[in-house]
């Protein structure tokens, strides 16, 4: 797990690529990294809690459309929660839907708050 691991380090750079594939919590991970990019290209396969994993990371320049390209065929099958996973990321792009389309568990919450005050995401 890595509930809250880097929560609220407002300074720290964080270039970081990718994330472990086992990782399956990262719940509030990255919460309030204002200043941190995190130039990810993947998400963990295996995982599960994302909710608030970036919220409040408002520099941070990642495209969920190439996340979503990198996922795996089948999607996210594990993921449940994604409640505002990208909320205040003014700077990420890409398109909500193609990610949402990765997110392939029946049982998925969060979706209507996840992208919320995102200005650069598409439909």
């Amino acid at each position: 797990s890595a509930t809250s691991m880097f929560y609220g380090c407002k300074n720290a750079q964080l270039p970081l690529s990718s994330l472990p594939n086992n990782l399956s919590s990262a719940t509030s991970m990255f919460y309030g990294c204002k200043n941190a990019q995190l130039p990810l290209s993947s998400l963990p396969n295996n995982l599960v809690e994302g909710s608030y994993m970036f919220q409040n990371c408002q520099n941070a320049e990642f495209d969920i459309t190439e996340l979503a390209n990198n996922a795996p065929v089948e999607g996210w099958r594990n993921l449940t929660d994604i409640t505002d996973m990208f909320t205040n990321c003014l700077k990420i792009t890409g398109s909500k839907s193609v990610f949402l389309s990765k997110c392939t568990n029946s049982n998925l919450t969060g979706a209507d708050s996840a992208f919320s005050n995102c200005p650069l995401l598409t439909d």
